[in-house]
């Protein structure tokens, strides 16, 4: 089901992915486009124990909502499915403060994501390695 939505001016484009032949298709589209997408994901729906609920993925100006609660988008039985995209190499997948996405990713689905940047890390390496530039300049 594909939904388009206007705020601020701008179209928000994302599609609610809730069958099988719709994670198949998606996912078949990012493991065959060239050259490889850098892909923003975010998990929602995380609670002690309990497994995730919502996994947005993000690339080319659309956002993909896979609702976990009506399929399983990690299901290895799919020609094509999200842990083969998570688990590659061949993307780099953009995360904000990793640690709790990829704790329930690996407890609930056993997918262990490679190539990660992490949104928070960069920020507090940047924070830090700023403070310590200008701190060392007022010093001189």
């Amino acid at each position: 089901m594909g939904v388009s939505d206007k705020s601020a001016g701008q179209a928000l484009k994302y599609t609610l992915v809730e069958d099988r032949y719709a994670v198949v298709k998606i996912c078949q589209q990012i493991l065959s486009s060239f050259p490889p997408p850098v892909l923003g994901v975010d998990c929602e729906g995380l609670l002690r124990n309990q497994p995730i609920s919502l996994l947005q993925l993000s690339f080319n100006g659309h956002s993909y909502l896979f609702d976990l609660q009506k399929v399983d988008p990690f299901d290895h039985r799919l020609p094509f499915n999200l842990k083969q995209i998570l688990t590659s190499k061949k993307f780099v997948k953009i995360f904000h403060d990793f640690c709790e996405d990829c704790s329930a990713l690996i407890n609930h689905h056993g997918v262990y994501c490679e190539h990660v940047f992490d949104t928070q890390i960069a920020h507090r390496v940047i924070s830090s390695a700023t403070k310590n530039l200008t701190s060392g300049w007022s010093q001189n």
